[in-house]
């Protein structure tokens, strides 16, 4: 038995024509685009074995937001089981995979992504278990750091409430860190960027999450993608370029996980003001699984293309 993790350093892009099955279709009010993302799991086994493999595969969040609906979604084969957890969901998939052969595992869902718009305020609470996973410290995400819990607290300094705090949290992040893609601290996470003063989208997405939730306020890194035209612009129709990103969600009472991007947005209240992400999960969730058999190899490449979702839902 082998343990096998996931080898994303594979992202090619391809075009599939499954049949998308409707699962508990939800309605599209007021969607300001629609798309479908399609992802695949290629189990490649290049031995002279066959091989019998077991993969636990993160799903797309099933959770609506004011900016994402999941109006359809298709899984071909179909899964063993699907479990869900306060981080999210997880389907195990088994696949018998021939010598010298691969075998696809695709994902595909149709989702109505629009601009974000604060609703109007009410009561909202988070269960022991969520309010739990979203204020400990973990890796990449160092919030009991001691050097950031100082940073957290001179950065929250005479404010109350969730959204003053994510205001001056997100403006230290904005101001302390440069974008660099060859920063030292690429993919390393919230330490390291706070210290290397750079980073790439991971690291200003994981310094924001792990300040506030040194502040005491629950929050997560988003997994997704942001759809930008031909000048890496962020796009409100048609799809030039779908580039891998993470942003952030912070979790106020009055009015949910709202979220912001300090990559992209020069403020909170400037966040996602175009329907140009897609929401795909939170946090670093790895494949996992297990192989008898042959020796395998995993990759994922996934697409997103704009289609209307009554065409989506008929295609052969």
């Amino acid at each position: 038995m082998r343990l096998i993790r996931s080898l994303l350093t594979l992202l090619t892009l391809v075009v599939v024509a499954a049949l998308v099955v409707a699962a508990a279709p939800q309605p599209v009010a007021a969607a300001e685009r629609e798309v479908t993302l399609t992802i695949q799991t290629v189990v490649d086994n290049p031995s002279r074995s066959p091989a019998t493999v077991t993969l636990n595969i993160p799903l797309l969040s099933d959770t609506s937001s004011p900016y994402q609906t999941l109006v359809a979604e298709s899984f071909n084969p179909k899964p063993v089981e699907i479990k869900t957890t306060a981080n999210g969901r997880t389907a195990t998939f088994e696949v018998r995979v021939p010598a010298g052969q691969s075998v696809t595992i695709e994902e595909r869902y149709v989702l109505a992504i629009r601009s974000y718009e604060r609703p109007e305020a009410g009561e909202h609470r988070l269960s022991a278990a969520e309010r739990t996973l979203y204020l400990r410290a973990e890796k990449g995400i160092e919030a009991d750091d001691a050097t950031l819990r100082k940073v957290a607290a001179r950065a929250t300094e005479g404010v109350q409430g969730a959204g003053a705090a994510a205001e001056r949290v997100f403006s230290f992040v904005r101001g302390h860190l440069r974008y660099d893609g060859n920063s030292r601290a690429r993919n390393q996470g919230a330490l390291a960027a706070y210290e290397a003063g750079s980073g790439v989208c991971q690291e200003f997405a994981s310094l924001f999450v792990a300040l506030m939730r040194a502040s005491g306020v629950p929050a997560r890194v988003v997994n997704g993608y942001v759809l930008l035209d031909a000048n890496g612009h962020l796009t409100t129709q048609g799809i030039a370029q779908r580039v891998r990103h993470q942003w952030a969600e912070y979790f106020d009472p009055a009015y949910g996980w709202v979220p912001v991007d300090p990559t992209f947005a020069a403020s909170p209240e400037d966040s996602l003001t175009r329907p140009a992400y897609v929401r795909q999960n939170f946090g670093d969730r790895p494949i996992t699984g297990k192989a008898t058999g042959g020796q395998v190899k995993v990759s994922r490449g996934a697409t997103v293309t704009e289609t209307p979702v009554q065409t989506a839902l008929q295609q052969p």
